[in-house]
């Protein structure tokens, strides 16, 4: 489609989701996050009933009270989770990726975008790095017909953790009102 409709898709998935997961690959680096540009336009796309106010991220605060967790799923994470040669946790690995860079010239500020809007309107985060599910090249090919068995152990015990903390995390979407979001 046209990026005006995937970014009124991800505006929608914001709006009914209660746990958002964003899949990329690799590493969260500016690329990755040059590449969730939709979270900085969701200040255009979704107004609230009770805030007619156009002030964009500065507002903020309408929209988290109804915006979903958010999760980054990193998968064939390539690097050690290290920053300055001290090892970290996932999550303290997104909050690095996060931080604003200092500065105020234009490039900098366009940079900072994302992270300011990932920051402010989804306060909740968590992160899950993926190693490759098999260094066989020739089962990767046949992923989705390969026994368990035959997958990387580090790789099945990143996808139980993931799978675990879906299930004792994730929520039912519910309004303000107390509403919870269905199908119906």
């Amino acid at each position: 489609g046209d990026p005006k409709n995937d970014s009124w898709i991800f505006a929608l998935a914001v709006l009914l989701s209660s746990t958002l997961v964003y899949n990329s690959m690799g590493t969260i680096n500016q690329q990755a996050l040059e590449q969730l540009h939709y979270v900085t336009e969701l200040t255009e796309l979704i107004r609230t009933k009770s805030s007619p106010s156009t002030d964009g991220i500065k507002n903020s605060t309408e929209f988290v009270s109804f915006f979903p967790d958010f999760i980054w799923a990193v998968r064939d994470f390539m690097l050690e989770l290290k920053i300055d040669g001290e090892s970290v946790t996932e999550d303290e690995y997104l909050e690095n990726a996060l931080k604003l860079i200092p500065g105020d010239n234009p490039r900098i500020q366009a940079s900072n975008l994302s992270r300011e809007c990932i920051r402010r309107f989804f306060p909740k985060r968590k992160c899950f790095v993926f190693d490759q599910p098999t260094c066989d090249k020739a089962l990767l090919r046949k992923l989705d017909t390969i026994s368990e068995e035959q997958l990387d152990p580090m790789f099945l015990e990143q996808t139980r953790a993931f799978v675990s903390y879906i299930f004792t995390h994730g929520k039912i979407k519910t309004l303000r009102e107390g509403i919870k979001v269905t199908g119906n």
